[in-house]
């Protein structure tokens, strides 16, 4: 009975650290990037695929390796060292770059030369082996409840919308979105005919520090209007934010814009990519659409997607490494996947922002775009959505495209004049983290984006706003951090600010330690 339990424990470790080896290093954050509704169909999926291994690993252990049927023992030997090549895989995947190294070489000859020297059975190995992941036991624990995190995750009930004769204030962020790429230095084949318009017609401020360099830290001084120094993932949903002076385990533990502007009586509604806005402000917000309506169509392709993603991390990538990337299987099959994920993101997300757009009870709303953030998923010659991986410009034809489209319906449904539409980043083009080998296959930076890139001086991003009834174009040229954007609306709300001329004196009025760049850019 011992030696079973042993065994139980020993196959369920295992399975349990196979499983979820493609999320393993990222575990801390992966579920932020799901709805509420697939968390759930998510840690089902991969609860069952647990269970299913350890039964066959315990059958593999307990009577494979003993039966008298020569082809069924030694296929169960087999089975058992690919599972074991498998761990390996992915201990080697969640390691430091400086010791791996070691593992690769140091620790089979280890392995090969203790058995030799101390000439150690079979069985005595295999007995071996399976204390070695019985003590895994608590870790795969530990796994599964990271893993599980905001599975009971309940929404609040309906908030009660406010009949009120507020504004309309559009927040539109599209992500890495680079200011020189844009309007300093564009490439000469890139057409933006939108945004060129919107900054000659509008407000426009020429040199805006990014809030911080990731997104996370960036959307959340939008949204608490702080400056974060650090970020740590908790979980799934909640993050460490280090401030001066403060540590905060949770976005909850500041007021966010959402919740302030409820206390106004202003409706808010909220569409967005890469973190949970459903779960980390559905509080505050009246109309949410993020994920929800992708949720009863792509259901089989979510769950195709996880064993794809499997298939991918313990054959396809090894296959493709172990060739030195003479077999193209690795880059075309995430090629595939990533194309065709990014494309129905931004999809989803433009039809969930025309939504909240045209809802009459959304006065505030917050949209995050994915683009242009690589991977490039548009052809800005040919106008249209590529299954190649072009030039980061490509996508920025995207941006342009998609303000023209939020433009024309907003004239459609005669709200373009009434509206104050912010129109901005949350970081600039990050060029180092996709010339690297594990991205470069997502965007190529031809020499001529590369030899613009490495003029820049200062991480800047665009910034466009257009008042409601603004008539002329006005350009605002000193220094500001886009972290007073998140005061800028709330001021905005509070009737401080009524015309492109309030606006400028508003910028001017701005602590000047709110004019300096983050320093960790």
């Amino acid at each position: 009975m011992k030696q079973k339990i042993q065994d139980f424990l020993a196959s369920f470790s295992l399975a349990t650290i196979l499983i979820t080896g493609p999320w393993l290093k990222e575990l801390g954050h992966k579920n932020a990037h799901l709805d509420s509704s697939f968390i759930r169909i998510f840690v089902i999926t991969i609860f069952l695929t647990i269970g299913i291994f350890t039964f066959f690993f315990f059958l593999l252990k307990s009577k494979g390796i003993y039966s008298r049927k020569k082809i069924i023992r030694y296929s169960s030997y087999v089975l058992l060292s690919i599972s074991l090549v498998f761990f390996l895989r992915t201990i080697i995947k969640i390691c430091p770059s400086h010791i791996k190294i070691y593992i690769y070489f140091i620790l089979p000859l280890s392995m090969f030369a203790f058995k030799k020297l101390f000439a150690i059975k079979k069985n005595t190995l295999t007995k071996m082996v399976t204390i070695f992941f019985v003590i895994f036991f608590p870790f795969s624990l530990i796994i599964l409840q990271k893993l599980s995190h905001d599975f009971f995750f309940k929404k609040t009930k309906k908030i009660v919308r406010v009949n009120n004769a507020k504004p309309k204030v559009i927040w539109i962020i599209f992500d890495a979105w680079d200011n020189y790429l844009t309007y300093e230095k564009r490439k000469k084949n890139i057409s933006l005919s939108t945004l060129d318009n919107l900054k000659k017609n509008c407000f426009s401020a020429t040199k805006v520090y990014q809030p911080a360099n990731l997104t996370q830290k960036s959307i959340f001084a939008y949204l608490n209007g702080q400056k974060s120094i650090d970020k740590e993932a908790l979980s799934q949903n909640r993050f460490r934010i280090e401030h001066t002076g403060e540590l905060l385990y949770g976005w909850d533990k500041y007021t966010s814009l959402f919740d302030k502007l409820s206390l106004l009586g202003i409706n808010s509604s909220v569409t967005g990519w890469h973190l949970p806005y459903d779960r980390l402000f559905d509080k505050y917000v009246v109309k949410n659409n993020i994920f929800y309506n992708e949720y009863e169509k792509t259901f089989k392709e979510k769950i195709k997607r996880i064993y794809t993603l499997l298939i991918d991390f313990y054959f396809i990538h090894p296959i493709d490494k172990l060739s030195f990337h003479k077999i193209k299987l690795h880059i075309k099959q995430k090629g595939r996947i990533q194309h065709n994920e990014w494309i129905r993101r931004y999809k989803r997300i433009h039809d969930d922002a025309k939504n909240i757009i045209t809802d009459p009870f959304s006065n505030f709303c917050f949209i995050h775009y994915s683009i242009p953030h690589p991977p490039v998923i548009f052809n800005g010659q040919k106008k249209k959505f590529t299954p190649k991986f072009l030039s980061y410009s490509d996508n920025l034809v995207l941006v342009d495209k998609t303000m023209k489209e939020i433009k024309k319906l907003l004239d459609e449904t005669k709200q373009w004049d009434s509206s104050t539409i912010i129109i901005t980043a949350d970081h600039w083009f990050r060029p180092s983290m996709w010339e690297g080998p594990k991205f470069k296959e997502f965007c190529t930076i031809s020499n001529e984006e590369t030899k613009i890139l490495q003029e820049r001086s200062a991480p800047l991003i665009p910034l466009i706003i257009k008042m409601p009834y603004q008539e002329k174009g006005l350009s605002y040229s000193k220094p500001l951090n886009a972290i007073v954007l998140h005061d800028l609306v709330l001021d905005m709300y509070k009737d401080k600010i009524k015309n492109e001329s309030d606006l400028a004196n508003w910028f001017d009025s701005i602590d000047e330690k709110l004019r300096l760049p983050n320093l960790n850019f």
